[in-house]
């Protein structure tokens, strides 16, 4: 706060206002005081010495000028002491001490020459020049003068020099924030661009998986007849099975009730057939039940919507619970034969690998008019992966439509366009993969896909 208030009277005190900047000067002298910062003081009373001097109170000028001084002495700071004692020089000038000024001012001369500060050596030798002209002693007045002029120009040389510096090192320094904001700039528009590249990589990744998704519900939509019809049979054995045990269980009930002792009971052939269709009707229940559980089995390694995380999986378990989901469609025209090598557990999204079988199969399955054969080898293919072939004999696929083979297809039925996304979804699951899905064709022949998959996550 003092040296706020002191800053405030100097402001005052260039303007002409001494009067304010007395009492600023005034004020700040006081907390200085409170607060025993010797330096503030001694600034604030030299302020004051030349407020007084300047309104024509040289003699009250000249005690806060001296008072000034003795701090700057006690303190020993002989720069400020040289500024003293060249404004109390000045001051004896102007009451034409002349005496007294020459030796206020070698004084200050000498500490200025001491400790080279050059603003306060030309401004002793100024004010030197000035009392030895009013001595009358021209020599003296013109040697101070010409050192006060050589002085002033190397303050100013250097003034110039610094200046010259400061204007240099500042121009790096707005060059460099220059080129730091055009560095920033490109910067957020790098990041702009690839926010919004990574945010359609998002939204195209999202589509894909929107387009397997649907592609993985169509396929199982297609076979929803076949799978309830292949549900509804071991259903309907349980439901007969129970309503026979039911019967039985009466009729072992009456039994129990007629017969006198245990070897009556023996020899009831009522009793006894109603215990063999118990457990004929067991036998029956057991296996609809294996039926159900099998096929239900399936849809659920189909789906794989618990196990979205990638990890080890059985690629056979993955084919058979394809075929299972097949079965209605391939029971009474398509022989199915298995080859399966002795291959490792495959680090993997099961669900999506084993959509890739149901797409790869079901497209075997199409391309057999009549009756045919489906084929299914699995080998190892080096050290580090695994091959899966699937072949059929089925009519084949024309050499012109093997380049585009596994981009979407869209097709017109009527009003209604049909979207054929299969292989294309099968190559995307392939390619998350970072394994390969190939094809061999000729028509009338039949085809052969073979999928090769990494066996570890590395």
């Amino acid at each position: 706060e003092a040296r706020a208030l002191c800053g405030i009277g100097t402001i005052y005190q260039s303007l002409g206002d001494a009067e304010l900047a007395r009492l600023y000067h005034l004020k700040s002298l006081d907390i200085f005081r409170a607060i025993n910062n010797r330096i503030g003081e001694a600034r604030a009373l030299n302020d004051l010495g030349l407020i007084f001097q300047s309104l024509g109170d040289l003699e009250q000028a000249r005690s806060y000028l001296e008072e000034a001084r003795q701090i700057r002495v006690q303190i020993g700071n002989r720069q400020a002491e040289s500024t003293s004692l060249i404004n109390l020089g000045k001051l004896y000038l102007q009451q034409e001490q002349l005496e007294e000024a020459l030796e206020l001012l070698h004084r200050a001369l000498e500490i200025a020459e001491a400790i080279k500060v050059k603003p306060r050596i030309y401004q002793a030798h100024q004010a030197l020049s000035l009392v030895y002209e009013k001595y009358g002693d021209l020599a003296k007045a013109l040697a101070h003068y010409k050192a006060f002029q050589e002085v002033r120009d190397e303050v100013s040389g250097d003034e110039a020099g610094a200046r010259l510096r400061n204007l240099q090192i500042a121009f790096e320094i707005e060059k460099s924030q220059r080129e730091a904001e055009i560095t920033r700039l490109r910067n957020v528009e790098l990041k702009e661009k690839n926010e919004q590249l990574e945010k359609l990589l998002a939204e195209l990744q999202a589509t894909q998986g929107q387009l397997i998704q649907s592609e993985k519900m169509a396929a199982l939509g297609s076979l929803v007849a076949g799978i309830a019809h292949e549900i509804n049979t071991p259903i309907g054995a349980i439901k007969s099975a129970a309503d026979v045990s039911g019967r039985c269980i009466a009729t072992i009930a009456a039994s129990l009730q007629r017969a006198p002792s245990l070897e009556a009971l023996q020899q009831d052939k009522q009793f006894v057939r109603a215990l063999k269709a118990l457990e004929d009707n067991n036998g029956v229940s057991d296996t609809a039940s294996e039926r159900i559980l099998k096929i239900v089995k399936s849809l659920k390694s189909f789906t794989r919507l618990d196990q979205a995380e990638f990890q080890k999986a059985d690629l056979h378990e993955g084919l058979e619970s394809a075929l299972t989901l097949l079965e209605p469609e391939l029971r009474e025209r398509i022989e199915v034969q298995r080859a399966y090598g002795d291959i490792p557990l495959v680090y993997c999204y099961q669900g999506e690998i084993n959509q890739v079988f149901m797409n790869l199969l079901t497209n075997a399955a199409e391309a057999i008019k009549g009756r045919g054969i489906i084929s299914i080898h699995t080998s190892r293919s080096g050290a580090r992966e695994v091959a899966v072939q699937i072949r059929d004999n089925g009519v084949g696929i024309p050499e012109s439509r093997l380049g585009d083979l596994f981009t979407p297809k869209f097709s017109r039925e009527g009003a209604r366009v049909k979207a054929g996304i299969g292989l294309f979804a099968s190559y995307n699951i392939i390619q998350k993969h970072r394994g390969q899905i190939t094809v061999a064709s000729r028509p009338g022949e039949g085809s052969s896909f073979t999928v090769v998959l990494p066996i570890t996550a590395e």
